[in-house]
């Protein structure tokens, strides 16, 4: 993005400095690092006598969750990489002749699991362990497992080594621009007067604060698709697409 000023030229064309604005992009690809697996699990028990169910109902989904978390770590997904969502219990009703009643009740809760990417049979495993714990359970079990959720990520850790390159490109994509600008208007390039993280009022630009040397400034970033297909390691996508922006003004002579 550039911005020359009309009337900051004219008055360049009297021998008064004029000021030219623009923005330095920059791009950079990371791929995935990490990935947030979601196992939900789901217990039920029906009774119609329901004295008690809400408790057997608990329970059962308790001895599940601790069976996953020993297949998981197994794996070698630390518990430190483990989370559970909030349990929820809820009454199973049945309706006749529109009137409903309790039969039983269903515990329902999530484990997210964060791992990482570098070992890329380790998804897979985790989607094994699932249908391994499924396929041992009794027909009558109660209980309902599946991986519901798959979000590969960017861990800040590797977006912080990101920082730097995106910076300098940053500087490098704008003093480009700048220099094709003042080339194409005839006139000779000065000093950049100001460098912001945020966009430069062009009204009020000589009212703008004086520029910082370390500028603070942001990551903006843009996932791409994740592919659904299975096998000994998972493909994610292409990773996430990383972007920053910087916002200068050049002195014209």
């Amino acid at each position: 993005t550039v911005i020359c000023a009309a009337a900051q030229l004219a008055r360049g064309a009297e021998g008064r400095e004029g000021k030219l604005f623009i923005t330095g992009e920059a791009n950079a690809m990371a791929e995935y690092d990490m990935a947030k697996v979601t196992v939900s699990i789901t217990a039920e028990e029906k009774n119609t006598s329901v004295v008690g169910t809400a408790a057997i109902a608990q329970s059962k989904h308790s001895e599940a969750v601790q069976s996953l978390l020993s297949s998981f770590q197994f794996e070698g997904i630390p518990m430190a990489n483990i989370s559970t969502r909030s349990l929820r219990i809820s009454p199973i009703q049945n309706w006749t002749d529109g009137q409903s009643t309790v039969i039983g009740y269903e515990v329902d809760q999530d484990l997210v699991l964060d791992v990482k990417t570098s070992d890329a049979t380790l998804i897979p495993r985790i989607y094994q362990q699932v249908s391994a714990f499924l396929n041992n359970l009794e027909s009558e079990a109660g209980l309902k497992v599946q991986v519901s959720n798959l979000s590969p990520y960017v861990s800040d850790e590797l977006k912080e080594t990101f920082e730097e390159e995106l910076f300098s490109s940053c500087f490098a994509n704008a003093q480009r621009k700048a220099e094709l600008m003042a080339k194409g208007a005839r006139r000779e390039l000065g000093l950049i007067q100001v460098v912001s993280d945020r966009p430069i009022d062009v009204e009020n630009a000589d009212e703008y604060p004086p520029p910082s040397p370390f500028p603070e400034t942001s990551l903006m970033y843009d996932a791409a698709p994740v592919s659904s297909r299975m096998g000994s390691s998972l493909p994610l996508g292409k990773g996430q697409k990383l972007s920053k922006q910087i916002f200068l003004e050049y002195s014209l002579k």
